[in-house]
């Protein structure tokens, strides 16, 4: 039970450190496949990991259809 328990933390703990590497870039205006491409990760562990932090308000879900800004204009 006791390794069952420390693996369960260790992925929680993983999560969250996802949520915490993606949660800056979605901000900077980043799409799911830069940040995936950035981070080195599939693009759907992205896409849950925005999905999280969109029900938590920690990021703004996109409009579809509309591209992401610009940040150099």
């Amino acid at each position: 039970i006791h390794s069952r328990i420390e693996e369960i933390k260790n992925r929680i703990s993983n999560v969250a450190q996802l949520d915490r590497d993606v949660e800056p870039l979605r901000q900077q205006g980043l799409t799911n496949p830069q940040i995936a491409q950035q981070l080195g990760r599939k693009e759907s562990g992205i896409k849950r990991s925005a999905s999280r932090l969109i029900a938590a308000g920690r990021i703004e879900p996109r409009k579809r259809g509309r591209k992401p800004k610009n940040l150099n204009s």
